[in-house]
């Protein structure tokens, strides 16, 4: 099968009829989500498999940012995370990962999937629920009883196309600690547009700033060269997202041209 990172749902019946279930054809796609992983400085090399709430699947890889800190690695759990929320999914049914979860990534999931019933499958070991691997878990109900992501009313208009994807990314954000909806439209060379949207952490430290998501969009969509334009949005100047921004594109693409304007 060609490499993807994202397989619709009705595709995966058919790709899944000639496996035993479900399970074991997600599984199978574990390789090909381990060459979506770049690691110069780990050499370590992770893959996921999500199934998705809606039957699709999606894949991804951990990602280290050449020259970058490594504060700004994206784990495999992540990077498939992101893949599935960018396609409009907010939780997935099922994970298979190559390697055993780090803690950064069982608090990650955590976030969006319940403790005692999420299956989480490490290649060579049996199923676990997400509880097992985060005992005694901490979550956003601990300290915030109503987790939700704010509604945002957009007030300022689009100046073209990359600022009205923008926007759309940040309506999508996950935000319920900051209440900062903050979105990312990355533009290359080609003209081609991705975006990323802002996801919080009840850990604060596992959230994924919106560059990172729209990033790893792009590199799972086969871009290699960096991008030439950045939108940012946030809907306020509490907790911003635009400083690690800056700081991570002026690394990866320094002649990138970074505009940011208020939601």
């Amino acid at each position: 099968m060609q490499r993807r990172s994202f397989i619709p749902a009705d595709e995966v019946k058919e790709l899944a009829a000639s496996f035993p279930n479900l399970f074991a054809f997600a599984e199978s796609l574990l390789p090909m989500a381990q060459s979506y992983a770049v690691a110069p400085v780990s050499k370590f090399y992770v893959g996921a498999v999500g199934i998705g709430v809606s039957g699709a699947i999606y894949l991804g890889g951990n990602h280290e940012f050449p020259q970058a800190a490594i504060c700004f690695t994206v784990h495999a759990e992540q990077c498939l995370y992101a893949n599935a929320r960018m396609h409009g999914e907010n939780a997935l049914s099922a994970l298979f990962v190559t390697a055993a979860p780090c803690g950064h990534c069982r608090q990650f999931l955590a976030e969006f999937h319940p403790l005692d019933s999420f299956p989480v499958t490490i290649t060579g070991k049996p199923t676990m629920v997400l509880g097992q691997l985060l005992p005694l878990g901490f979550t956003g109900k601990d300290f915030l009883p109503e987790s939700g992501t704010p509604k945002t009313c957009c007030t300022t208009p689009a100046t073209d196309r990359v600022h009205a994807a923008a926007i759309e990314a940040a309506k999508l954000s996950h935000c319920p600690y900051t209440e900062n909806n903050s979105g990312v439209a990355l533009v290359y060379a080609d003209n081609t547009i991705f975006t990323g949207q802002y996801l919080e952490n009840a850990a604060f430290n596992p959230s994924m700033n919106p560059l990172v998501v729209a990033l790893m969009m792009a590199h799972l969509a086969g871009k290699a060269e960096p991008p030439v334009r950045c939108v940012l949005v946030e809907s306020g100047d509490r907790f911003p997202n635009q400083g690690a921004a800056r700081l991570l594109l002026q690394t990866i693409a320094p002649a990138a041209h970074l505009e940011i304007f208020r939601l």
